[in-house]
């Protein structure tokens, strides 16, 4: 992780610290040619920037032209045209067609004319009084790379950096240059890394007529995206008419509806020749761009500072995945340091998958970046050492980068959660990451004690009843030496035969959804229907199910080791000649293990038939709402939501003997009154799946305490019999905070 602390001492210090970092920014860099490549995209790009529009009002102003000649010419042909006075519903029709079809065509394309763009947000503008260096500093290195000075720097919650034009504060005012910079770059990457990457925002400034032709085609396209793409009430009115079958009037719409489709399909073709030509100019602008970052940074702070970029967005990631776990219920202060300590602490494995992925990519014609390796290699071709003298945090070019990092977390959550929003949910980043660290902690000695061989999904491997007391501390140890051997060694085959388990189940879920569509299909008689894969995958269900059996049986005997390791455990903790801590509190915890491994031993069959029951009842209401089984068939679908009921009836007695190690795990659960038999009795569909789904994870929920707390009374219990711990877990498997 980058030091980000400032220096202290007098405002002298902060004045020399300054001057020392914009000295270093003393050299020169060559100046820079474009490429044959960027001069004809820009040749390009200007052309399409000319064409578009034209193209765009070109079909607008002809359509409007052809549904005047039609009124004007057809009209003349429909009132003096025919002998006789009356005028029938088919001519009429006929004249009337074109004219709506131009209409809505016309509609369809105004529309995106007439639209509103949305405002461009105003917050995390960096104040230049309060924090005056930091645009001295880009100001030193757009003079350097000859790029305009941005008029305004924002700081916001991302782990990149970007160049824009924002709108005008007036109505007749000029753009303004701004460069935006990841909050969580300024608290994680050296000055070098942080001024490469400003460097290459820079370079984006000084691109003037490829920033102006590409935003000006982007602008057409999104014209063109709401064109090809949006839908809306006349959409929905369309629809509505052309569903009148029988109805001559349906035919006016369905003439609509086509012409529709048939200026979206043109455009659509536009659309996509126009994006390819933004993104192959966006491309050449990266590679510009990137040697203007190589120059200022060097080489090998190019590559460093790709690869840093990638692990703080991942770790950005995973913090909001963190959040989001927890209910968005407690929030850092400061949520770049958070996301640094995330990315410092990530495992070797991840690492290694995000560079491998990284390494893998490549730049499809639709990408606006090159691939990442392709960067990476063109810097270390152009072998540059850099400019940038100081080896400092980037934090150096905020003055009060504590006051600047917490403003921009508080104005991110407010963003991302709007009204969800609590203050009293932010705490300081420091009791987040140590709470963080308490959870690794569980995990790994969950993961050392168990070896990896715990799983929510089979019975939970209890057998008190062939536990002996021993009589002696030899006695006792030789006993969990001997299970702690056997566990080691079947690790490897219990793996193994979960992963086949797993197959299994899925094969069981896949054949109960086709059976149920099979059946509400075979009700309905629908006609050219080709039952063969759904009757394939049902077959291979059931035969999953007998697989399942010999594969349950071959797990019973790999998990009997763990049983009576788990087992002994517990009732050791009742013998007085061994030296525990906190011995009530272990007895306590061994007492609510008890009960909550019978609750998951009870509890593990009847949630079993939940979720397969629930897939067949999802498949069948889905089968029913897209094909108009109306009521027909619904006897078989108010059987499975029956079998559903009877199953959360039968799970009563097992959550009311469960409440009390439920609750030990989250006071607040309640699981004692979760599923009120009154309600139960005459609850309709959403309300048994949504019982369903809380049982579910409240199960999960207690196997996650069990095993934890298995493992802390466990360590415990062996500790005092001297015995050593298990190993840590191999890398690939290790958790991340």
């Amino acid at each position: 992780m980058v030091d980000t602390k400032e220096p202290s001492g007098p405002a002298e210090s902060r004045h020399a610290l300054e001057r020392r970092i914009l000295d270093g920014l003393g050299g020169s860099v060559p100046a820079r040619g474009s490429s044959p490549a960027y001069l004809a995209n820009i040749g390009l790009l200007a052309f399409a920037s000319a064409l578009l529009p034209v193209v765009y009002v070109g079909v607008m102003a002809g359509v409007a032209f052809l549904v005047y000649l039609h009124a004007t010419w057809s009209a003349t042909w429909l009132l003096h045209g025919r002998s006789g006075p009356r005028i029938s519903w088919v001519a009429l029709l006929l004249y009337l067609t074109p004219i709506a079809a131009g209409a809505f065509v016309l509609v369809l394309l105004l529309k995106p004319l007439l639209a509103r763009s949305k405002p461009e947000p105003a917050g995390g503008a960096l104040d230049a009084a309060s924090e005056p260096f930091i645009y001295a500093f880009v100001d030193r290195l757009c003079a350097l790379l000859g790029a305009p000075k941005p008029r305004l720097i924002r700081v916001e919650m991302t782990a990149n950096a970007a160049a824009s034009m924002e709108a005008p504060e007036r109505a007749l005012g000029a753009r303004r240059l701004t460069i935006t910079i990841g909050a969580i770059l300024l608290q994680s990457l050296s000055l070098r890394q942080l001024a490469g990457v400003l460097a290459h925002e820079t370079g984006h400034l000084s691109q003037r007529l490829a920033r102006f032709a590409q935003q000006f085609v982007r602008n057409v396209n999104a014209w063109l995206v709401r064109v090809v793409f949006e839908r809306d009430a006349w959409d929905e009115f369309l629809e509505e008419h052309c569903e009148f079958n029988g109805c001559s009037v349906s035919v006016l719409f369905l003439f609509c509806r086509g012409a529709v489709g048939l200026v979206r399909k043109f455009f659509h073709g536009l659309l996509v020749a126009s994006h390819a030509l933004v993104a192959s100019m966006g491309r050449q602008m990266e590679w510009d761009s990137d040697r203007c970052e190589v120059l200022v940074a060097g080489s090998g702070a190019f590559e460093s500072t790709f690869q840093r970029m990638r692990l703080l967005q991942a770790s950005s990631w995973a913090a909001h995945r963190i959040f989001a776990e927890g209910e968005w219920k407690k929030l850092p202060d400061n949520l770049p340091a958070f996301v640094a300590w995330l990315a410092d602490r990530c495992p070797g494995a991840v690492r290694a998958r995000i560079e491998k992925e990284a390494n893998q990519q490549v730049a499809r014609w639709w990408e606006p970046h090159p691939a990442d390796r392709d960067r990476v290699e063109a810097a270390r071709k152009l072998a540059a050492a850099g400019i940038v003298a100081p080896d400092l945090p980037a934090t150096a070019l905020l003055r009060d980068p504590e006051r600047v990092f917490r403003e921009a977390t508080a104005a991110h959550f407010r963003e991302e959660l709007g009204g969800g929003f609590r203050g009293d949910a932010i705490v300081p980043h420091a009791q987040l990451e140590k709470s963080r660290e308490e959870h690794v902690d569980t995990q790994l000695r969950t993961w050392r004690w168990f070896h990896g061989c715990a799983d929510s999904r089979r019975p939970w491997p209890v057998m008190d009843r062939f536990v002996t007391i021993p009589e002696g501390r030899v006695e006792a140890r030789a006993g969990l030496e001997e299970a702690r051997v056997r566990v080691l060694h079947e690790a490897a085959s219990w793996h193994s035969r979960v992963e086949e388990r797993e197959k299994l189940e899925d094969r069981i879920l896949s054949g109960t959804r086709c059976a149920a569509i099979l059946d509400a299909l075979s009700r309905r008689q629908v006609d050219r229907f080709d039952a063969r894969e759904f009757e394939e995958a049902r077959s291979s269900g059931l035969a999953a199910e007998r697989e399942r059996v010999a594969v349950d049986a071959r797990l019973d005997d790999l998990e009997r080791p763990m049983a009576a390791r788990i087992a002994m455990a517990l009732a050791f903790v009742d013998l007085e000649w061994l030296d525990l801590p906190d011995r009530p509190g272990l007895q306590a915890a061994a007492g609510r293990l008890r009960k909550g491994f019978r609750f998951l031993n009870e509890s593990f069959q009847p949630v079993a038939d939940l979720i397969c029951g629930w897939a067949g009842i999802d498949a069948y209401l889905t089968v029913k709402e897209h094909a108009g089984l109306g009521q027909v068939g619904s006897g078989i679908l108010a059987g499975l939501v029956d079998a559903a009921r009877k199953t959360l009836l039968a799970m009563q007695p097992m959550v009311a003997a469960a409440a009390e190690a439920f609750e030990a795990q989250d006071p607040s659960s309640g699981v004692a009154n979760l599923l009120p038999l009154q309600i139960l009795e005459r609850a309709e569909i959403p309300q048994l799946q949504a019982m369903s789904r809380v049982l579910v994870q409240r199960r999960f929920d207690l196997f996650l305490w069990s095993i934890d707390e298995t493992a802390r009374l466990g360590e415990a219990v062996e500790d005092a019999l001297g015995l050593p711990r298990l190993p840590e877990p191999p890398e690939d498997a290790r958790p991340w905070a």
